[in-house]
């Protein structure tokens, strides 16, 4: 009787053993499930975020590039090309013409900071001001007026660098706030030029004057503006482009059409990259004094 009760109570021991390992085994199944659960909802969440912040950039790069001129001027005194190649994060580059009723031509080139929808708005909101800017001379008080009204939006992360070239003939009036140098190939001489102008970008409250510069041009004489992406693209080395190799990229290929100039300066800069990511937008404007 003794051995019967003593196998009774291993037996139920043994029952309550598999029992437990059951529910354990039972509680770690759900745990397995709930935890799966868990990653394909963030996994999902994830993919939505990912979706939305995909179709924001892409919205954004559609408005950036609605607002660039279709074509280039076709002023009787100017060959004119442009060209923007957008890096894999939208920008705020931004380029233009104006062409006046006293015959001038207005060449504008712009780069809102900061990346996205705002930057591409901020691009817009430009375009309009360029588009009912007065036809005077003051261009001085021009980007002031910029300046003020930039500043009055109460945006404080997002400014403009912006360049304007007033072209009359073979004179040419350019003013400049936080944006690269020109480049100016006079064909006489064979040689590039850098000329900077300095000024601070539009938006800001601080109003001091902004540079200008006064060129006069022969038959043939080129000029080249870029924006910063071009500069400031790294190599596989981690060495930046700047500005004296930009200048001698361009002095390799001046004297060519306009067309012909961006697409070497291109090329020159796809292969100064390498398999290295494009870092930003990259803007180029060429311009040539047909006379």
């Amino acid at each position: 009787l003794t051995g019967a009760v003593y196998l009774l109570v291993l037996f139920e021991r043994s029952r309550e053993r598999e029992k437990g390992e059951l529910v354990e085994a039972k509680l770690r199944a759900q745990a397995a499930e709930l935890q799966s659960r868990t990653v394909e909802a963030e996994t999902r969440a994830l993919k939505l975020e990912n979706e939305r912040k995909t179709h924001e950039l892409e919205s954004a790069r559609r408005l950036q590039l609605s607002l660039l001129p279709p074509r280039p001027p076709g002023h009787p005194h100017y060959a004119v090309a442009a060209r923007m190649q957008t890096a894999t994060e939208v920008g705020g580059d931004y380029y233009d013409y104006v062409q006046r009723a006293d015959g001038s031509l207005d060449v504008v080139m712009g780069d809102a900071t900061g990346h996205g929808t705002r930057a591409g708005i901020f691009v817009a909101i430009m375009k309009t001001l360029l588009a009912g800017m007065p036809d005077g001379e003051d261009l001085q008080g021009l980007f002031k007026g910029f300046n003020r009204t930039l500043h009055a939006l109460g945006n404080d992360q997002i400014y403009m660098a912006l360049e304007l070239l007033r072209m009359r003939g073979a004179e040419v009036r350019a003013i400049a706030a936080a944006v690269p140098p020109l480049f100016l190939w006079r064909r006489a001489l064979g040689e590039v030029e850098i000329l900077t102008l300095r000024g601070v970008f539009l938006g800001t409250e601080i109003e001091i004057p902004y540079e200008e510069a006064r060129l006069t041009l022969a038959p043939g004489d080129q000029i080249l503006l870029l924006s910063d992406g071009y500069l400031e693209q790294l190599a596989p080395t981690g060495e930046r482009l700047e500005e004296a190799r930009a200048a001698a990229y361009f002095g390799e290929a001046a004297g060519s059409k306009p067309e012909a100039l961006i697409d070497h300066l291109l090329e020159r800069f796809e292969a100064w990259r390498g398999k290295v990511a494009q870092g930003d937008d990259v803007t180029l404007m060429a311009l040539e004094y047909t006379g």
